[in-house]
């Protein structure tokens, strides 16, 4: 099977490299009724007034959730907090258990590369009170520089830290 990698990149400095942990309590969860849909081009929008405000979240578990042993996801992001990030964290780690290799720098299809991007963050004000966007693309150009610039961000973070 070929190696796939999923990127979750946004822009943002970095600030650290870290591992999360734990399980999510909440009353209504983020991430147990995440679609498992093949990935297709296309937007997806949180509405913290009146809509559905954790509608990223939900469409990035169940990308994570559908990622086979073997594949890879990178993860740069600004922030996970409170339940949906807790809950973000807990898929990753689900699939780093399954045999996926995932790698997180937090600040902030099968041979096709994917980049998801977007303006979110995984916490409690992004969810409730900030409209949202992410953007999934399937350009090989495009994957390429956020890879180049998710290595960079890498290189960054372990260099921080000493």
């Amino acid at each position: 099977m070929p190696s796939t990698t999923l990127s979750l990149l946004t822009t943002g400095a970095v600030i650290a490299a870290a591992t999360m942990t734990g399980t999510a309590t909440a009353q209504a969860s983020t991430c147990a009724d995440a679609p498992v849909e093949p990935v297709a081009t296309g937007a997806v929008f949180s509405e913290p007034v009146g809509g559905d405000p954790v509608a990223i979240v939900r469409e990035l578990c169940g990308l994570v959730r559908q990622t086979p042993a073997g594949s890879a996801i990178q993860v740069a992001h600004f922030v996970m907090s409170g339940t949906a990030g807790t809950e973000f964290a807990d898929e990753l780690i689900k699939a780093h258990r399954r045999g996926v290799k995932v790698r997180v720098v937090l600040d902030g299809d099968r041979d096709a590369r994917w980049v998801i991007t977007g303006s979110h963050n995984y916490n409690e004000t992004s969810l409730r009170r900030n409209d949202q966007t992410l953007l999934k693309l399937n350009d090989k150009d495009i994957y390429r520089q956020y890879v180049a610039n998710f290595d960079r961000m890498r290189t960054a973070a372990t260099t921080a830290q000493g």
